[in-house]
């Protein structure tokens, strides 16, 4: 008989738990299983946590598996299992996976699956699996076994969304590795298992298995069913919306896919590259550069990569692209493409480093490296967006290269294949016109492609979208696009909403709602004031979270520690503790259904919260009650207005608002600002939160909540209140940088309004931070900056406004709006950085080591936008390098140099000394590309320093005679110094007259004109009188040639130098041209009409012109004749007599005036350009077009893209024409239909489609024939057009495209036919005509077009073209373009490179070819009264004041290209003039102001008297000389029948057979009238003259009586000027020089004479005239005459020296 068991139950539970009969300890678990089941209390299980874990850990494994069971009755039913997870599962890993009992085994795993589901928070999850990965190092094969079985089914039950399944990759290699075969099975089920979540993404994690395993696992994969795995078990937290989630949790599986990406951890390519990596990259064996990148790619090839500066790999691997071997090309490629996929997002900033490579590249014709270049440019945009890509891939659709267009747009396929976001309209446009144009290719893959790609974009946009784009196209290509888009599959979706998360939902679960109660509870608890944790700024992470109205916001996560926000209150105690502060039946109305009643209590409690004390009133539990009552989803606008006002009426008047209170409030008011009830409202309350707090705190906080707007109304219209505050506020106290991410993050938003408002306030931000804060938004695609530059240029002159309010923050601190600037370019001391090494390389003989040098230097500069004042012992090196002999290296210096300045900014100017002379001096570079980088460095340090710093080294700069420095300093330097005229910030420009005055002398024109153009501004700037007074230290000449300049800029108001500083501020003059003149009334009036101009704002005059009244410019024009006579009087000078007149010197034979000819240097081309605008500066009287074009710049390209036409020039190219017989021209009255077909046909011509232009041409051609009058009014614009289609179409020309030889054939047909109606060819104008003929004769001279097939013909046609043109064109127009081409292109042939010295020449040679076959026809023309003479003398004057006789005589001597056959051609024109017109030749002088002085008067006159001599050459060839005294009489007083030069020069027939006539500056030898002593005639007299006369020569000779010489000579012709033959015979024997140096003697002694011999007159005049008049009447004089014979007498002298004798 067995012994009756003992009964326990009588003991406590505790101590049967803890029992050594392990029946009892079951008896125990089965009693507490049980009462866990039942209980719902914390206080229930709290008593039993101590026994857990020896619970879990029975030694009795019957015990152990029924305490197992207890365990999940606690863990289900406890409120907070999770205190107890710690020490439960390691002891269940520990002793329940080894069990040998497979119930206990299963128990275990269940446990810990509960424990799972009851976690607060995914990460939570993380840590459970953590602490079963512990059991993979348990030394027991089967705990091991057990635990990847675990894992396993934990990731089937909950997913790889539940589960971090990181921690478990990692683990892989070591499962495989086990010695025990059943931890090696139960990895594969693993692995499986996780294949079937991640599928491919796992195969980087298996790279670490041996191969025999990775070969099973993969054909255990391909076993698999295609089956989607879903989650089987749910969280707790995640249970609530398990029914109601399902179809949105399967739309989200399905848009985001498990990413390799995310599971891979980053490798740092950098730190793993070899150290001489970039030395094999660059090294000319191509074995190095390949087994460089070979090293390389094994690095890259991991899916993630650590973000670093990866710029200088990814330029060195740019470079590659270009290789010559096309292995490295394709590794090269290859990098980029894995450095993309592996840096994602943070390869973007590298696209435009590489793109262009690569698409260059495309045009490799091995497959292998296209597909390469392919798979590395898919990658690129994987980075970026595709408007991002647009510009790019529309540059390539234009290539010549077919395969690179026809690779370019399969890019765009795949890309529009696989964005999720359509380009905007005016991509799509410029994408699609890109594709049309393609699908007219003549290369069918380009046709294809092109096709594809409209296919594709019609899927993305939509048939109705893409319709209007394609409608011009055939039905055979609609049809290929349609098909292509009934294939295409894209990625864009019509809405772009993103759904909200969902596993943290915002109720609490229905399940369990105890509790969810006490949790909400607990969480609340977490958020108390005591708690200093960060959950107050962060959002919770637990599905029981009270609603987003309630809980305090979210802020950045860039918040400081100091503003965490501490909140008094929790949602709960609300209501209760604001009925302490307001009955409870005041506010019982605030939630009635009834909005009226609603709206009374609201009212009401306003009321009461007005009236009540301030220190009573708790704001944060004010706004919280309002959160419940009305609540912030009130329907009624009045209400929520009401509630508003309750906001702003504590913020205002309660001590207690702060930013607890402001904090949960501002979402709310950013969320109503899209309502346009509410909108006012809601921003006055923001704004009064942001004068109680600050502005700063008002805007963080509304950056995350307007992040996640869905509304795009609400973004919209709280950017517009942002504008507004900081326009009120400034930027005192805001983080601008903050500010302008959350603004880049509204650039992305699909909505033009949100976009719009963004830029309006990085307008604003731009008035108060300036230009620099663009350097915030340079990584925005092209199209977002240029609108972002035109809202900065619309602001760039506005000054930041004086704040309107004030926050109390900024009020407290005292801070300013200065320094805005250095927070956000804090400056950096770049002089620390500058190694002694690399100062040492930098300085390095060989070159290799100095660019490497610099290119550090470079990086540093380029990283570091704000820089100190410190450059360390780099100014000095970098002077050496800004000289450096390799071009390269210097310009690179040019770019540190200029980007150092910029960064530094003002601070510059004290280095600026140091470099300004080495930039300058670079200016003498041959190669245009050097010039132009110093140019961009001196623009940088004119912006940084401004000009003051660096007037003095320009001057110094100036110094250098070189021309190419001279010209394109005072050029940049003229721009400059106008932009600061216009802002009344000139410098002190006296140091710079010296060298001005030196350049406006310079040989070469290009540098005159340039030094013309800044003596405005240095004449004001410096002061009249300055420079008036540096001019006196001029040579006479010189002077008289340089002063009328001075003059023409004269300021109008004062003569000193401006005022510096701040008085120049003050008064504001205005600049305004003006000329001296006689009489004050004049003045007056330039200055009345001055004034007006400035009123009015219209554009100043050009240099030299100003505005006259008509009546000054009639008086001007009649009292021309007595210029002279005005000259002469003066305060000193008496008045003469009435009838007695002086003439000038010249007008009686005499000397000319103003010093000219009287041995002095010629004019140079500078003066004489301001002479062409009228004496004074005034214009010319004539209006004619050829003066017109004239004072306009000079073309130097004929501008394709634009070419504007002006009525103006219509209207006085009809005057001309109706001036030189042409019929009357149309107005613009024609019908309708001509006037749109004409200017529709001109349109299309111009047209970069080769067949709309032959189109075009043909209707033209048909308009020709049927009506040319109606084209007259639009004969300019019409050649116009034909001139630059020309020029395109022949540039262009190819003999594989028959189009365009068609093109060319229909232009040169137009011509003829337009040239072959007189009406129409007369009607051109100079300017038009001129460009068509430089043009045809380009296209004749054009090499390339004698090697085409077509050539010839072509050439034939163009010379048909060109007769037509020189034939039926006005003659005068004709003759004023040829000469202006000839001027402009003979102006340069000194300094013409030698490469296109030919083709200039031929050039030249051709224009000269077309001016001699005119000149056949002048004398017939003169005739008929087609031509002139008038006109064409101007422009013969006209190209005499370009380029000066002696130039010409210059060129000749030193054998410039062509020397002097302009010259000859020119004389050419003059010659058939006066064989054609004779004497009457200098009555057509008129068009010419004051001709007795221009170059073509005495050319004239010399060639007058040839053909009068050569007309008595047969009967006065032995005529003895003639010493009668009627021949004496002849010589003393000159003939008046012709005019005589008084712009004189000694010219003979010699002269105009050989060589050009002398200068209006060459000497001219003296004429006296002749001595009546008959005896000199004599022999013997001959032989002592000869002999005389060569001592004299043999003194000149000397250097020591040089000057004695000449002077004797001066009175041996004086004495005998019969001797005038011999002493031109010696003369002849000297050179060139030395005669020119003894006329200027000769000048000079002579015009000495005369100025003694007029003070002796005039002070005659003043004994004989007497302003007393006391003389006696009818006296006698001393010598016994009367006084009438007194008068008389010295009468007879006055008209002796001023030539009046008869």
């Amino acid at each position: 008989m067995a012994t009756p068991e003992e009964d326990y139950s009588s003991l406590p539970l505790t101590e049967r738990i803890t029992h050594k009969v392990w029946k009892v300890r079951v008896g125990a678990y089965e009693e507490l299983t049980k009462k866990f089941s039942q209980a719902d209390n914390e206080s229930e299980f709290r008593p039993y946590d101590g026994f857990l874990k020896n619970i879990a850990t029975d030694a009795n494994a019957v015990a152990q598996e029924a305490g197992l069971s207890t365990l999940q009755a606690y863990v289900e039913n406890a409120p907070n299992p999770t205190r107890t997870r710690a020490s439960i599962i390691p002891a269940i890993v520990e002793k329940g996976f080894g069990s040998s009992r497979s119930g206990t085994k299963n128990k275990a795993l269940e446990l810990i699956y509960k424990y799972i589901e009851v976690v607060d928070s995914l990460d939570q999850v993380a840590v459970v699996v953590q602490d079963v990965l512990e059991g993979l190092n348990a030394k027991q094969p089967k705990i091991v076994s057990t635990t990847v079985l675990a894992l396993k089914d934990i990731i089937r039950l909950y997913g790889v969304k539940t589960v971090n399944v990181k921690p478990i990759l990692k683990t892989l290699p070591k499962i495989f590795g086990h010695t025990d075969k059943n931890v090696r099975a139960e990895g594969t089920g693993l692995v499986i298992e996780l294949y079937k979540w991640l599928g491919k993404a796992i195969d980087p994690h298996l790279q670490e298995l041996k191969p025999v395993q990775v070969k099973e696992l993969n054909e255990a994969f391909e076993k698999l069913p295609q089956e989607k795995v879903t989650q089987q078990r749910f969280l707790r937290l995640q249970k609530e919306t398990e029914e109601a989630e399902k179809d949105e949790e399967a739309e989200a599986e399905e848009e985001k896919e498990i990413d390799v990406y995310d599971l891979a951890e980053p490798v740092d390519v950098l730190s793993k590259m070899s150290k001489d990596f970039y030395t094999q990259l660059q090294s000319t064996k191509w074995k190095d550069r390949k087994e460089a990148l070979d090293g390389l790619i094994e690095i890259c090839k991991t899916p993630r990569i650590a973000d670093n500066n990866y710029g200088e790999l990814v330029g060195a691997l740019a470079k590659r692209i270009s290789d010559s071997n096309i292995l490295v090309v394709t590794l090269a490629a290859n990098i980029i493409e894995a450095l993309a996929l592996g840096l994602r997002e943070s390869f973007g900033k590298y696209k435009a480093t590489v793109t262009s490579p690569l698409i260059e590249k495309l045009k490799e014709r091995k497959q292998s490296v296209v597909d390469a270049l392919a798979s590395a440019l898919d990658a690129i945009f994987n980075t970026v967006t595709i408007s991002d890509v647009t510009e790019d891939i529309v540059a390539a659709g234009k290539h010549k290269n077919p395969q690179v267009k026809s690779e370019a747009m399969k890019w765009l396929v795949r890309c529009l294949k696989n964005t999720k976001v359509a380009p905007n309209k005016a991509e799509i446009k410029s994408l699609i016109e890109m594709m049309v144009k393609a699908s007219e290719d003549s290369f069918e893959p380009v046709r294809v492609s092109a096709a594809e790609g409209l296919g594709t974009m019609m899927k993305v946009i939509g048939e109705k979208a893409m319709n209007p784009f394609i409608e011009g196209l055939d039905d055979i290509k609609k049809s290929k696009i349609k098909e292509f888009f009934e294939k295409a599959e894209v990625k864009v979706k019509a809405t772009a909403a993103k759904r909200p998360p969902t596993v943290a939902p915002a109720q609490t679960p229905k399940t369990k709602p105890k509790i969810g109660a006490k949790k909400d509870e607990s969480t609340e608890q977490k958020k108390e004031p005591p708690k200093t944790s960060k959950s107050a700024t962060q959002p919770p992470k637990k599905a029981t979270k009270p609603p987003a109205t309630t809980a305090p916001p979210k802020k950045s996560t860039k918040v400081k520690e100091e503003e965490i926000l501490r909140y008094k209150f929790s949602n709960e105690e609300v209501e209760s503790r604001f009925a302490e502060l307001i009955p409870e039946e005041q506010t019982a109305e605030l939630g009635d259904k009834n909005w009226k009643l609603r709206l009374a209590a609201t009212e009401n409690l306003y009321n009461a919260l007005n009236e009540m004390d301030p220190s009573n009133i708790e704001a944060e539990l004010v706004v919280r009650f309002l959160a419940k009552k009305p609540g912030w989803k009130e329907s009624n606008f009045q209400v929520l207005i009401k509630a508003f006002n309750i906001m702003e009426l504590i913020c205002s008047k309660t001590q207690s608002f702060g930013k607890p209170a402001a904090a949960l409030a501002i979402p709310v008011l950013l969320e109503k600002l899209g309502d346009i009830k509410l909108k006012k409202s809601a921003g006055e309350t923001l704004t009064a939160f942001a004068e109680k707090i600050s502005l700063q705190f008002v805007l963080g906080q509304s950056y995350d909540p307007l992040r996640k707007a869905k509304s795009p109304k609400v973004l919209a219209d709280s950017l517009t209140w942002f504008h507004s505050a900081i326009m009120e506020f400034g930027i005192v106290g805001v983080q601008v940088r903050e500010l302008i991410d959350f603004i880049k993050f509204t650039l992305t938003s699909s909505n033009a309004a949100v976009r719009t408002n963004a830029v309006t306030v990085l307008g604003a931000l731009r008035i108060y931070v300036g230009p620099d804060i663009r350097t915030f938004v340079q990584d925005l695609n092209p199209t977002q900056l240029a609108t972002i530059d035109i809202e900065f240029e619309k602001v760039a002159d506005q000054a930041p406004p004086q704040p309107v309010k004030t926050s109390a923050e900024v009020a407290s601190s005292g801070r300013s709006g200065n320094d805005a600037l250095e927070d956000l370019f804090p400056k950096v001391d770049v002089g620390a950085q500058f190694t002694s090494k690399m100062m040492t390389e930098a300085n390095d003989d060989k070159w290799k080591t100095r660019k490497d040098a610099l290119e550090q230097v470079l990086v540093i500069v380029d990283a570091n936008k704000r820089i100190k004042p410190n450059l360390g012992e780099f100014p000095p090196i970098l002077k050496s390098r800004l000289a450096d002999s390799n071009k390269n290296l210097q310009m690179m210096a040019l770019d540190i140099c200029g980007k150092l300045a910029t960064a530094m900014g003002k601070p510059f100017d004290r280095y600026v000394k140091i470099l300004v002379g080495p930039v300058t001096a670079v200016l003498t570079d041959q190669k245009a590309t050097v010039r132009g980088s110093a140019i961009s460095c001196l623009d940088c340090l004119a912006t940084a320093t401004g000009l003051d710093s660096m007037v003095s080294s320009f001057a110094s700069s100036l110094g250098s005679e070189n021309p190419l420095l001279r010209k394109d300093l005072l050029s940049w330097l003229s721009d400059r110094l106008k932009d600061a005229d216009e802002k009344k910030i000139l410098p002190d420009l006296q140091p710079l007259v010296p060298a001005i005055l030196s350049c406006l002398q310079d040989r070469n024109g290009e540098v005159r004109k340039a030094a013309q153009s800044c003596l405005g501004p240095v004449v004001k700037s410096a002061g009249y009188d300055f420079v008036v007074t540096k001019c006196g230290d001029l040579k006479g000449a010189v002077k008289q040639s340089i002063m009328p300049m001075i003059e023409a800029v004269r300021p109008a108001h004062g003569t000193g130098p401006l005022p510096r500083g701040k008085d120049s501020k003050k008064m504001g003059t205005k600049s305004r041209l003006a000329m001296p003149s006689n009489s004050k009334d004049s003045k007056n009036s330039e200055t009345d009409a001055s004034d007006d101009v400035d009123e009015d704002n219209t554009p100043k005059l050009p240099p030299g012109l100003k505005l006259k009244p008509p009546a000054q410019r009639a008086k001007d024009s009649k009292n021309s004749e007595n210029d002279a006579s005005d000259d002469v009087d003066d305060d000193n000078t008496p008045k003469l007599p009435p009838g007695l007149k002086l003439r000038p010197p010249a007008q009686r034979g005499g000397l000319p005036p103003s010093g000219i000819g009287r041995g002095l240097p010629a004019p140079s081309r500078l003066q004489f350009s301001r002479f062409r605008q009228g004496q004074n500066g005034q214009a010319p009287s004539h209006t004619d077009n050829s003066d017109e074009h004239d004072q306009k710049k000079e073309p130097t390209s004929m501008d394709i893209d634009k070419v504007e036409y002006s009525a103006a020039t219509n209207s006085e190219n009809s005057l001309a024409a109706n001036s030189s017989g042409i019929p009357p021209v149309k107005q613009r009255t024609i019908e309708r239909g001509n006037v749109f077909l004409v200017e529709v046909a001109i349109s299309k011509i111009m047209s970069f489609e080769h067949q709309q232009s032959i189109e075009a041409l043909k209707e033209l051609d048909k308009h020709l024939n049927n009506s040319p009058e109606s084209i007259i009014p639009y004969v300019d614009e019409l050649v116009n057009a034909l001139t630059i289609q020309v020029r395109m179409s022949y540039t262009q020309l190819d003999p594989q495209s028959q189009v365009l030889v068609r093109l060319c054939k229909h232009l040169v047909n137009a011509l003829v036919l337009l040239f072959s109606n007189k009406n129409l060819a007369l009607a051109v104008s100079q300017e038009s005509l001129e460009r068509l003929l430089s043009e045809l004769a380009h296209r004749l001279l054009d090499l390339n077009l004698q090697a085409l097939e077509a050539g010839q013909q072509l050439s034939k046609a163009l010379n048909v073209s060109m007769v037509k043109v020189l034939e039926n064109s006005n003659r005068n127009t004709t003759y004023s373009a040829l000469i202006s081409i000839l001027e402009k292109s003979s102006a340069n042939l000194r300094d013409v490179d030698a490469t296109a010295v030919t083709t200039h020449t031929k050039f030249t040679e051709l224009i000269m070819k077309c001016l001699w076959k005119l000149a056949r026809s002048v004398q017939e023309n003169l005739k008929s009264g087609i031509l002139l003479p008038n006109k064409l003398l101007r422009d013969l004057n006209n190209f005499f004041l370009a380029i000066p006789p002696a130039e010409w005589k210059r060129r000749a001597s030193e054998k410039v290209p062509l020397g002097e056959m302009p010259l000859r051609t020119v004389k050419t024109l003059l010659v058939e003039l006066v064989t054609g017109l004779g004497e009457s030749v200098f009555d057509h002088l008129d068009l010419i102001d004051d001709p007795q002085r221009s170059y073509v008067y005495p050319y004239l006159h010399h060639m007058l008297e040839a053909c009068r001599k050569k007309e008595k050459q047969p009967t006065n060839t032995n005529m003895p000389f003639d010493n009668s005294p009627n021949r004496q009489q002849i010589n003393e007083v000159p003939a008046r029948s012709s005019p005589i030069p008084e712009v004189p020069g000694q010219i003979n027939e010699a002269q105009y057979n050989s060589s050009e006539p002398a200068s209006p500056a060459s000497p001219m030898t003296p004429r006296f009238p002749t001595p009546t002593n008959n005896s000199r005639s004599s022999g013997s007299h001959e032989v002592e003259m000869n002999s005389r006369l060569t001592q004299i020569f043999l003194k000149i000779g000397t250097r020591e009586e040089t000057k004695q010489g000449i002077y004797e000579l001066y009175e041996f012709q004086k004495q005998h000027p019969e001797m005038e033959s011999k002493v031109t015979s010696h003369l002849s024997k000297t050179g060139p020089y030395f005669q020119s140096y003894i006329r200027r003697g000769l000048a000079n002694i002579a015009a000495e004479e005369e100025e003694k011999e007029r003070a002796n007159v005039i002070a005659e005049v003043k004994t004989l005239f007497p302003l007393g008049g006391n003389a006696a009447e009818g006296g006698q004089t001393e010598g016994g005459q009367t006084e009438d014979d007194a008068h008389k007498q010295k009468l007879l002298r006055l008209q002796q020296v001023f030539g009046y004798r008869s």
